[in-house]
């Protein structure tokens, strides 16, 4: 029985119906009885240790990512916390981006959602005892824990991202295990500071190290070790040379198929380094964390404002193009402003990209419901014209056209371009990757697409939805 059977039970509430056969021969009998009187699994100590090893065993150690997440709600609901919560909302407020429509409607969400990010970085701050833990997503229902969403940033959905802390002075070890295709692209930065607490950098922090998987060794059956320590990196070795101002390493797993690819499980552990301080009171997390999100919201809040989204002041346009900072790939960004009768259609060339994907936001970079949205749309899920490059249309409602970018029914936000895992080097530029940004009347669009352009009717949405939703569920599993 593959371990992707068991863990289909235990999703955001899938329904059961389509699983529960061929989940009999691993759960016992009362907990069928539990799995069929709820959609999912109450109490993880509920689990046999048969189970449990099973579960173990996928993509991420789910007792302790659920350990994690239990930890992660207790100490938002502390007071620190949520005082500072109330005080990023006020920081948000006075934005110049409070004074569109829905930047305003969206304040409270973007805080909560900032705030459980904040909390995240803060319960791994323990570079003696490790762990690495799934972050950035969208809400779940698993396992008895209601976790909501958490974001900062611009969180691109074809990412699995995991975070882990480390110290300058210790050695450790991440194993990991690529089966099938892996995804696209994994990256691991090892920055100097949590994201946001630092001088502004397009990577979010001071960048100290990286590694990026077609750089790395692996072994005939997938495996692999990645080391990091203050040791110097040699070529072709899978190691990360930290150093005395070492501290956060953020992991992507990049999706270009939601069907076919599947994020790498990873573990961690400490291999040498000084005594362990001793364990952290709940407190003492909650003061870090609400120190984190105190500075962590003007960052992001400037970086919007000036650097990121609105550098040229003028919506409906790109007007931010940039490498990543070791070589993994580029990015582009701009604002739209959009009627209800408008759309804002964007054309690009592919430049032969492993990845390359767009995505819209509102505009405080916070994705919306890219589940059972077309939120973002990557290579396998967007239709490529037939010189190759790629057409999308922004629009708040659906256009009609296959290479919808949905906005989830706002006027303003933004939108993000990314190639990623591009061959031979090159170094690109503006004109290399940018085609045409326009914008147009929805009813002048069949005029003015390629006349290859896929056009699609309700039912057809509605089943490429469906089908998104039930791909995106694949991603816990291996």
């Amino acid at each position: 029985m593959k371990l992707s059977s068991l863990f289909t039970l235990f999703q955001w509430k899938v329904p059961l119906l389509a699983v529960t056969t061929v989940c009999l021969s691993v759960l016992s009998n009362s907990e069928i009885a539990t799995a069929a009187n709820n959609s999912n699994i109450k109490d993880i100590e509920s689990m046999s240790a048969n189970n449990q090893m099973i579960a173990k065993l996928s993509t991420l150690d789910m007792f302790e990512q659920l350990q994690l997440e239990k930890q992660a709600l207790r100490i938002l609901a502390m007071p620190q916390v949520q005082a500072q919560k109330v005080e990023a909302e006020k920081q948000f407020r006075a934005s110049p981006l409070a004074n569109v429509p829905d930047g305003e409607s969206r304040i409270e969400l973007a805080a909560n959602r900032f705030a459980l990010a904040a909390v995240e970085n803060a319960i791994l701050n323990d570079p003696a005892r490790p762990k690495i833990m799934w972050v950035i997503d969208e809400a779940r229902d698993w396992f008895g824990v209601q976790y909501p969403a958490s974001a900062w940033g611009g969180k691109n959905p074809d990412n699995f991202s995991r975070d882990t802390v480390i110290d300058g002075e210790s050695r450790y070890e991440i194993t990991g295990q690529r089966s099938g295709s892996g995804p696209a692209q994994m990256t691991l930065m090892l920055y100097s500071a949590f994201i946001g607490t630092d001088a502004h950098s397009v990577e979010g922090a001071p960048v100290i190290a990286s590694l990026v998987d077609s750089d790395m060794s692996f072994n005939a059956d997938g495996s692999y070790t990645i080391t990091i320590g203050p040791e110097p990196a040699t070529p072709g070795s899978n190691h990360l040379q930290s150093g005395p101002n070492a501290k956060f390493i953020h992991i992507r797993n990049a999706f270009s198929d939601w069907n076919t690819q599947t994020p790498d499980p990873l573990r961690i552990r400490r291999i040498s380094g000084p005594d362990a301080k001793p364990l952290r009171t709940d407190d003492e997390i909650a003061e870090f964390a609400a120190g984190l999100l105190k500075v962590q919201v003007p960052y992001w809040l400037n970086f919007f404002d000036k650097q990121a989204q609105n550098k040229t002041g003028e919506s409906n346009s790109i007007d931010w193009f940039i490498a990543r900072q070791g070589g993994w790939g580029y990015i582009a960004t701009g604002m739209f402003h959009l009627q209800d009768d408008e759309a804002l259609v964007v054309t690009v060339n592919s430049l032969n990209a492993d990845y390359l994907s767009i995505q819209t936001s509102d505009v405080w970079s916070v994705t919306g419901d890219y589940i059972r949205h077309n939120v973002n749309l990557n290579k396998s899920q967007a239709k490529p014209n037939n010189d190759g490059s790629y057409t999308y249309v922004v629009a708040k409602s659906d256009p009609g056209v296959w290479n919808w970018a949905d906005t989830v029914g706002m006027h303003d936000g933004g939108f993000t371009l990314r190639w990623q895992g591009i061959k031979g080097g090159k170094v690109i530029s503006h004109e290399d990757a940018i085609k045409d940004v326009r914008l147009l009347k929805i009813g002048n669009l069949k005029n003015n697409l390629p006349a290859e352009t896929q056009w699609t009717a309700p039912e057809a949405r509605k089943k490429q939805l469906v089908d998104r939703e039930t791909s995106y569920y694949r991603r816990l599993t291996n």
